[in-house]
């Protein structure tokens, strides 16, 4: 966002930069898109405006804690949508001397492989990102760290 743009908005909405820093810091631990987040951001911020009572406290306390109401309860939404989605098979034309690479992976690079395949944002994520969910995902399975970098190695020398 330009400046000129920040500007704009920050006439209609003074709390701009509140509210910027709680959807950065939804987007960046849970990699949803900013926009969406920003926009449930912004409609909770109205809304709190018509609740808010100048008695009970700070405006920015009040909005604070509506904004961090309302988009905990769009993430668990939006994590609920995606375990009900039914993983699909993807079929990829590959050259017929790159079809047996998937054949030659161990089985956990194969499991690595078809978790990272279902997780609907991770073509987007940067690698560390991706890494990092792997890592998480990984060890609430099970696998020890090493078991993890040994398989994660594995698929970045392919």
């Amino acid at each position: 966002m330009n400046m000129k743009n920040k500007l704009k908005i920050k006439m209609v909405i003074p709390d701009i930069d509140l509210i910027m820093k709680i959807v950065w810091s939804y987007h960046h631990t849970t990699g949803l898109n900013w926009d969406d987040l920003f926009q449930e951001a912004v409609l909770a911020y109205f809304e709190s405006l018509k609740k808010y009572d100048p008695k009970r406290g700070k405006i920015t306390t009040f909005i604070w804690h509506c904004l961090q109401s309302r988009l905990r309860n769009y993430v668990k939404k939006e994590y609920e949508f995606y375990e009900k989605i039914e993983p699909i098979e993807i079929s990829i034309d590959l050259p017929e001397e790159k079809v047996g690479i998937f054949e030659c992976l161990s089985i956990d690079a194969n499991k690595i492989l078809s978790t990272l395949l279902n997780f609907p944002d991770s073509i987007s994520m940067d690698p560390g990102k991706i890494k990092k969910k792997i890592n998480d995902f990984f060890t609430e399975v099970g696998w020890n760290e090493l078991r993890i970098k040994s398989v994660i190695n594995e698929l970045e020398s392919i």
